[in-house]
C-alpha cells in the first residue's frame, strides 16, 4: 500500500481529505465483501422445468359449473410423470362456447373450489373462436408425503365449453 500525506495549510486540503477518506470507506467495504463467506439463501425456491417443445395434455368439453380432474402424466420423452413434481405451467384454452360469458379456473386435487374467492385463471366470451391464458398452479397432496399426487382441477363457470389444456413446464419440487 501506499500512503499520501496532505498539507494542511492548502486550501484544498479538506476537499483531498474527504476524498482520502471516502476512498478509505470504499477501500474498506470493498474488503469486507472480499473477505465474506458466501451464503445459500434458507429455501432457494422452486424451478421451472420448461418443456421446450410444449404439448396438448387433454382436450375435452365441459357442462356449467363442470369439472375435471387432470393426472398424473408423462414429463414428454421421459419416464418421470407429474407425481415427480410441484405443480403445472401451463396454457389454458375455452373455445366453442354456448352463452354470453364464462370462465375456467385451474386449482388443486383434494382442495374444494371456493365460490367468491377462488381466482379465475381464464374469463372468456363474445363472438372470438378461443380464448387462452397462462397458468400455473401445484399439484395435490393426497397423502401428505414428499411427492404430490401429480393431479390438479379445472373447473368451468357457467357456460358450457369446450377446453383444452397445453403443459409448458413443471413447478420443481425445491431440493
Amino acid at each position: 500500500m501506499s500512503e499520501r500525506t496532505v498539507d494542511l495549510k492548502s486550501s484544498s486540503s479538506r476537499r483531498e481529505i474527504l476524498k482520502l477518506g471516502g476512498a478509505a470507506a470504499l477501500g474498506a467495504a470493498g474488503l469486507a465483501a472480499l473477505a465474506s463467506r458466501p451464503a445459500k439463501a434458507a429455501g432457494s425456491g422452486a424451478t421451472i422445468a420448461w418443456i421446450y417443445n410444449p404439448q396438448r395434455l387433454t382436450s375435452g368439453h365441459l357442462a356449467p359449473n363442470a369439472e375435471v380432474a387432470i393426472g398424473p402424466f408423462l414429463y414428454p420423452g421421459t419416464t418421470f410423470d407429474s407425481t415427480n413434481y410441484y405443480g403445472i405451467v401451463g396454457n389454458l384454452t375455452a373455445m366453442n362456447w354456448k352463452g354470453k360469458n364464462g370462465w375456467l379456473t385451474a386449482r388443486p386435487n383434494g382442495t374444494p373450489f371456493q365460490t367468491g374467492t377462488q381466482a379465475i385463471d381464464l374469463h372468456f366470451g363474445g363472438k372470438v373462436a378461443a380464448w387462452t391464458n397462462f397458468f400455473m398452479t401445484v399439484f395435490g397432496f393426497g397423502d401428505g408425503g414428499p411427492q404430490s399426487d401429480g393431479i390438479f382441477i379445472v373447473r368451468n363457470g357457467p357456460t358450457a365449453t369446450d377446453y383444452a389444456v397445453d403443459l409448458l413446464g413443471f413447478l420443481n419440487i425445491d431440493q
